[in-house]
């Protein structure tokens, strides 16, 4: 008798709690205006893969570079050049070039990328860069990218 009165007493206090829940009024929620942002529009050209031209465009080593390797070495900087073009062209808040600036990481080939980047900061244009070859921890090249 005394299990039945137990589970009698559950059962009333649960459809209390459960009265009580349901009929509780519902607090409509209200969502704060989204932010204002500046409007902005940005440039963003990845991975150039720069190789200054006067590390060598000939040879066996390189055509057999070339031969395994997808990347328009001969063309980098003219390709870059057009870039800078486009951009130039362009009303843009910022630049970012994220990825690899050059082939390999060779510092002439990091001190060419600036100085093509050096043209649209001259202009006003802010660039943001990021040296993305995994051997940058060898060489000094953040200290080039941030001159």
């Amino acid at each position: 008798m005394k299990a039945l009165l137990k589970i009698f007493q559950i059962a009333l206090c649960a459809i209390l709690i459960i009265g009580v829940i349901a009929c509780t009024p519902r607090q409509e929620v209200k969502l704060e205006e989204a932010p204002a942002y500046p409007k902005t529009s940005f440039i963003v050209f990845s991975d150039p893969h720069i190789y200054d031209p006067t590390l060598g465009t000939e040879g066996k080593a390189f055509e057999d570079y070339l031969a395994d390797d997808r990347k328009l070495l001969r063309e980098s900087t003219e390709i870059l050049e057009a870039a800078i073009a486009a951009i130039k062209s362009e009303k843009a808040s910022f630049v970012l070039v994220p990825g690899d600036l050059t082939k390999d990481g060779e510092r002439v080939s990091h001190e060419l990328v600036v100085s093509y980047l050096g043209q649209l900061e001259a202009r006003g244009e802010k660039s943001i860069r990021g040296a993305g070859q995994s051997r940058c921890e060898k060489r000094p090249l953040i200290q080039i990218c941030r001159r």
